[in-house]
């Protein structure tokens, strides 16, 4: 299914490389291949499309006329400060294997990967966020970030790939908030090109085969489902956050 208002477009002056690439996005994307010679706000307006999917030369990333999003290390320099004591990793538990139900821009799969030394399957169904976390992973690994290596993003449906994604030691998922308490930067462009999908019983059945442990992050005033309450081990409580831990046995 296209993305509403995308186009794929690429740096201008794109060599045969840049444009084969470009070309892999737009068909996983749906929508046209547009080559820019002009600058990206002109460009938009020109193809009448609110927003971009860019394949450059050293970088990927999405963007309208204000605002820019892309895979990189966001918060990750103060969540290895914290070390094992950060609530996700605590929820998790030990773990050689992760899977990250719902990778978007990757940024829980980084911490894991690079707090834990995991190895994490991140499954994401939106082919822009795909698209950004295939490129951006590779390019964070060519900068010196080992942890990026330990991150496998699969592109699909998570209820259709856990299965082919297991065994794990635990899964993740991570549901888009409708209202974060504090929206980081591109957090509405992130909304517009993300496919969220609520949890519900089927998902975190399916989450449950495959791993002995679940971890839902929710909005600290979130309730529990009624179908995980028989399943909750414990919440662990960040500021904003909390990460509900769930197992078969509750």
């Amino acid at each position: 299914m296209a993305v509403p208002e995308l186009l794929v477009t690429t740096a201008t002056r794109p060599d045969e490389a840049l444009l084969q690439r470009a070309l892999v996005v737009s068909r996983r994307c749906g929508v046209p291949l547009t080559p820019r010679a002009h600058g990206l706000a002109a460009h938009l307006q020109a193809e009448g499309a609110r927003l971009a999917y860019v394949v450059g030369r050293q970088e990927e990333w999405l963007a309208t006329a204000g605002a820019r999003l892309k895979v990189d290390v966001g918060l990750l320099h103060a969540h290895l400060a914290l070390g094992p004591r950060h609530p996700l990793l605590r929820a998790l538990g030990p773990a050689d294997h992760v899977i990250d139900a719902t990778l978007g821009l990757c940024h829980d799969a980084l911490h894991v990967a690079a707090t834990t030394g995991a190895r994490v399957t991140g499954l994401e169904i939106s082919p822009p966020l795909f698209s950004l976390a295939e490129r951006g992973l590779s390019q964070l690994h060519a900068a010196g970030l080992d942890a990026a290596a330990r991150i496998t993003p699969l592109w699909g449906d998570a209820r259709d790939l856990l299965t082919s994604a297991g065994p794990a030691d635990a899964v993740l998922i991570a549901p888009m908030f409708d209202r974060p308490r504090c929206a980081p930067p591109g957090f509405d462009l992130l909304r517009h090109v993300a496919r969220s999908a609520a949890l519900d019983a089927g998902w975190l059945r399916a989450a449950l085969a495959v791993a002995p442990r679940v971890v839902i992050k929710a909005r600290r005033t979130q309730p529990l489902p009624a179908f995980a309450l028989p399943h909750l081990q414990q919440i662990l409580r960040s500021r904003a956050i909390d990460y509900w831990v769930l197992s078969l046995g509750g």
